[in-house]
């Protein structure tokens, strides 16, 4: 998930520079503003972390557009593309990675990908609950989805 003034999602391609950016597929998308609650349901693995409150509070404090893209391998290569969740270690490691370039430190760090195929299928339930998944997703090696979500 992430939140990003000004940004579309072409920016975020063309500043990151990979290639496969070109054949990636914007298969929906939704503007939502997260109320404090579903921003904590969102982030339930993370309940408990010093660095939750924040999270809620940064994550909830504005509109957001949630995207799912799909292409093949699309979990591996978004998550490629996006870099390590550490700004700092990203703008070191990755520095033309989107977090390099747009986060700011560890909570706000840029942008949020599923991280993994039972990631992607809550997170895309999560925001688009009347579409079903599946015919996406059934093929776990090829053809894959991942949430994106950013400020709009």
């Amino acid at each position: 998930m992430s939140k990003l003034k000004s940004v579309n999602l072409a920016n975020l391609a063309a500043n990151a520079k990979f290639a496969w950016t070109s054949k990636i597929a914007c298969d929906s998308k939704r503007r939502v503003q997260l109320t404090p609650e579903q921003t904590s349901d969102f982030y339930a693995e993370h309940y408990g972390k010093m660095f939750f409150p924040n999270l809620v509070t940064f994550m909830s404090s504005g509109p957001v557009l949630a995207l799912i893209l799909a292409q093949d391998k699309a979990i591996s290569k978004w998550r490629e593309m996006i870099g390590p969740t550490n700004t700092q270690n990203a703008r070191e490691i990755q520095p033309e990675s989107l977090r390099a370039i747009y986060g700011t430190d560890g909570t706000r760090n840029g942008v949020h990908g599923s991280d993994s195929f039972s990631s992607a299928e809550r997170e895309i339930r999560f925001f688009f609950p009347e579409r079903v998944a599946y015919p996406i997703m059934q093929r776990r090696d090829s053809l894959q989805s991942v949430t994106v979500l950013w400020e709009d």
